[in-house]
């Protein structure tokens, strides 16, 4: 340092001088600070715009979930409107069913006293053959009778079961 100067001159300014006279508030220390609060600023802009497109997001998201959970409640309760719109004619089905069956039973009971009407005049009229062929077509038309509400009553579950199935599946 005492090359800089020559010798026995005073030196008029020093760095120590320039700090404490107040410069470097002002040439450095004013422009660090704007530029400290120009990047904070900066960050806490980024922050609330970016706090602003989440709550954005979240508002679309729950919009998106509500209309989700009301087009499944709604397609939910159609579905449970065919089901039981589908149950109860199914319900129906099946009460005419048995209405028909007993109407069945009847017939066949009216049938099964005309058979035994006409295998007692059989009996009357001629006494071999006559009651052994009356007897036996009684009988098998007996077997034909009870096969067929058999088959007459599954056919109706059947057919009430599929009619249900079909309706209340989704569409």
């Amino acid at each position: 340092m005492a090359s800089w100067f020559a010798a026995g001159e005073k030196r008029t300014s020093s760095m120590i001088d320039w700090l404490l006279a107040g410069n470097w508030l002002r040439h450095v220390g004013l422009p660090l600070a704007a530029a400290l609060l120009g990047i904070w600023l900066g960050y806490r802009y980024n922050v609330h715009q970016q706090n602003i497109g989440a709550e954005r997001e979240r508002a679309l998201c729950q919009q998106r979930a509500h209309q989700q959970a009301q087009a499944l409640h709604t397609r939910e309760m159609n579905w449970m409107t065919e089901l039981s719109h589908a149950q109860s004619q199914a319900q129906q089905s099946r009460a005419l069913a048995q209405s028909a069956q007993r109407s069945a039973d009847a017939a066949g009971r009216v049938f099964s006293a005309t058979l035994g009407t006409q295998r007692e005049r059989a009996l009357a009229d001629a006494p071999g053959a006559c009651s052994q062929y009356a007897s036996t077509i009684s009988a098998v038309l007996d077997e034909c009778q009870a096969a067929y509400r058999e088959v007459a009553g599954q056919a109706d579950g059947h057919a009430a079961d599929a009619l249900m199935l079909q309706q209340a599946w989704p569409k």
